[in-house]
């Protein structure tokens, strides 16, 4: 039946014809109601494939096996592998619009989206040292990583306390803060002290020559004051020849030359009529 083959070979040439023709799969606008999908950004995919691709909003990306946006994977490289200071394997992909990630960080170190990396903690953002009594306002300090502590700087008589994150009294806080030559009496860093010792902590010698009193003395040198160690308040001054210091009444006396001499050892002198010279000579006599 010559017709039913020109039939066959008829419907044999129109299946040719139709798998030959693109079938376009963006006729529908598919990309217009997907959630996520850029809005008329449909490409259709070349034949043989029958299907299409969406352009995505930040954040994701087209998964062309379920024709669908899906969240782009920032993790997906391990970034926190190699940051310093975080926590190896941690990473938490953000979600979109994000296109970042975070890394849990070792203890002392945060994580800085700003930076992508693990920066240390600022114990000082919480604080200002003001609400620390006798600390010196806005004077925090922060401790480096892995720390997680500060420092104030505290006002004169006190000591940063770092286990008690305090200012405490020097008196109580310095094991021997008066040096031993304390009165028994301190209080917010300042000792009292006994005689011939000075300064919050009893550390200066007092000075006995502050004042040159050797610039006053008769037959005395000018300037010649030397302070007396502790426990002594006093001085010495140089003399002019002829004169030494007598400490007992603090001034300059005649030197007596009679003083090495028994007058016995003097052949035809009389014994003790040693008469001492009036400074400033260094000379006596006898009588004979």
């Amino acid at each position: 039946m010559p017709g039913l083959q020109q039939l066959a070979a008829a419907l044999v040439l129109l299946l040719a014809a139709v798998n030959a023709a693109d079938l376009d799969a963006c006729l529908s606008s598919p990309c217009n109601s997907l959630a996520n999908a850029v809005s008329g950004s449909c490409m259709d995919l070349p034949p043989p494939s029958a299907g299409f691709a969406c352009n995505c909003t930040d954040g994701w990306v087209w998964d062309s096996s379920s024709f669908t946006c899906t969240d782009l994977d920032a993790c997906m490289g391990s970034p926190c592998n190699n940051q310093s200071n975080d926590v190896s394997g941690s990473c938490t992909d953000l979600p979109p619009p994000s296109l970042g990630y975070a890394c849990n960080c070792s203890s002392g170190w945060e994580w800085d989206s700003s930076s992508g990396s693990c920066e240390d903690v600022d114990a000082c953002q919480p604080h200002n040292c003001s609400s620390t009594p006798n600390a010196v306002n806005n004077s925090c300090v922060d401790l480096a990583a892995p720390s997680l502590g500060y420092s104030c700087s505290c006002q004169t008589g006190y000591s940063w306390n770092a286990s008690g994150a305090t200012c405490d009294d020097n008196c109580a806080f310095i094991s021997n803060y008066c040096n031993g030559r304390g009165n028994g009496s301190c209080f917010a860093g300042v000792c009292g002290c006994t005689p011939s010792w000075a300064g919050n902590a009893c550390q200066f010698d007092v000075d006995a020559c502050l004042a040159s009193p050797c610039n006053s003395h008769a037959n005395a040198v000018s300037e010649s004051c030397t302070d007396l160690p502790p426990p002594s308040l006093g001085y010495a001054c140089n003399c002019s020849s002829g004169w030494e210091w007598d400490s007992s009444s603090g001034s300059c006396e005649d030197i007596n030359a009679c003083q090495p001499h028994n007058y016995s050892s003097t052949p035809n002198a009389v014994n003790n009529s040693c008469v001492d010279l009036a400074a400033p000579s260094l000379g006596y006599s006898c009588s004979c």
